[in-house]
């Protein structure tokens, strides 16, 4: 399919649901082709104890494979690369990258996971995640392809990687920080920091498209290499709007609030508001401390803690904290829109170029929905309609 720019957003006319569907639909027509037969053999049984066959039947996320492999997919059909060696890369960065920080995260996060099947196995219990983590990796470095050069593409991603499981552990470690909700200097200038930066806390965008690269032996243009970290900067910036509860609640400070609490005028009551939130938690937690699964879906049930983010929401909008991450996002999306079109040949730029206006969709959606991500479709949905439009 040729690049098509009635896929491209502009927010001031655009539908952001409609193109979340639209847009996401193209994507998945483009590397579909890849991502299926990773997925089929993902699915496959390759563990020889059931009881870690279990955990990797209801660990395999369909909607998380594909949103983190599609980009490398696209790319790799764009340079007409042999379908059958994108989809063994692309399994190589599922089995050594995906499905372990994934899981890792999702303990960590207490993430609701709604799109796996069973989350208790993986959420629930820390020795079923660490051993499914571990096994992953070990599989994934027996398996060997026909051939693209997988030392060069595990080199590429396991950069990222390390920075990205120590980036997730800091946020697990430094949650509840005191420290940190009295003096938001420090977490503003951590956010600064060139490595180590929460803004740079998702790295698939660089590991699966780096790695891509590297397996087939291809240097990577250094206008899409430049363009990367900026990508994971943005739909960080993003994400951290979608997840300003879950993230309060369970005392992480992230950017906005960090913002807020550096205004004097709300610094004093947003900190009395998030010690609440945090006592809350606490408390759901702490009687349901051996499911993690449970205890998620408490913490989102819980009325006092959606009156408290209310208030939260209120302040934060009033002391102009939203506005300014709302207009640091479009800006940061404007400069890689406009660096896309300026130096990347327009096959891959095409792919870029949605792949971060979908990201600007979600922030219009969200700023238009009082910071909630409400959608009216899934992503099966999306997919439901492409593959029954198969060739």
């Amino acid at each position: 399919m040729a690049p098509n720019s009635i896929y491209y957003f502009l927010p001031s006319k655009t539908d952001p649901v409609e193109y979340d569907f639209s847009a996401l639909r193209y994507l998945i027509s483009v590397g579909r082709q890849a991502i299926e037969p990773t997925i089929t053999a993902l699915q496959r049984p390759k563990y020889q104890f059931p009881s870690m066959q279990v955990l990797d039947a209801d660990a395999l996320d369909i909607e998380l494979l594909y949103r983190q492999c599609l980009p490398a997919s696209c790319i790799g059909v764009r340079l007409g690369l042999p379908i059958v060696e994108i989809s063994q890369y692309l399994y190589l960065f599922s089995t050594c990258q995906t499905l372990i920080l994934n899981h890792i995260d999702r303990h960590l996060d207490l993430s609701r996971s709604h799109t796996l099947r069973d989350p208790a196995l993986l959420l629930a219990d820390v020795h079923a995640v660490m051993c499914y983590a571990v096994a992953q990796l070990y599989s994934g470095m027996q398996d060997h392809s026909c051939g693209g050069d997988e030392p060069a593409a595990l080199s590429e991603m396991s950069a990222v990687s390390e920075l990205i499981i120590q980036s997730m552990y800091d946020n697990y470690a430094t949650r509840f920080n005191v420290e940190l909700l009295h003096n938001p200097d420090l977490a503003l200038s951590a956010y600064n920091h060139p490595v180590c930066s929460r803004h740079l806390g998702s790295g698939f965008y660089s590991s699966s498209i780096r790695g891509l690269y590297a397996y087939f032996r291809i240097e990577i243009p250094d206008s899409l290499n430049s363009i990367l970290p900026d990508m994971r900067r943005l739909r960080q910036r993003v994400d951290e709007l979608c997840d300003l509860f879950e993230d309060t609640a369970t005392g992480l400070i992230n950017y906005p609030v960090a913002l807020l609490l550096s205004v004097g005028d709300y610094r004093a009551r947003a900190t009395e508001l998030i010690m609440a939130m945090w006592d809350q938690c606490r408390r759901i937690t702490g009687s349901r401390a051996s499911d993690a699964g449970r205890t998620s879906l408490a913490l989102l049930a819980d009325p006092a803690l959606q009156h408290m983010h209310s208030a939260l929401l209120q302040m934060l909008e009033e002391s102009g904290a939203l506005s300014k991450c709302y207009a640091e996002a479009s800006d940061l999306w404007m400069d890689i829109r406009g660096r896309t079109s300026r130096t990347m040949p327009e096959s891959i730029a095409d792919v870029i170029r949605v792949v971060v206006d979908l990201k600007r969709a979600l922030l219009e959606r969200i700023a238009k929905s009082n910071w909630d991500d409400q959608i009216s479709h899934t992503f099966f949905d999306i997919l439901a309609e492409d593959m029954g439009n198969m060739p």
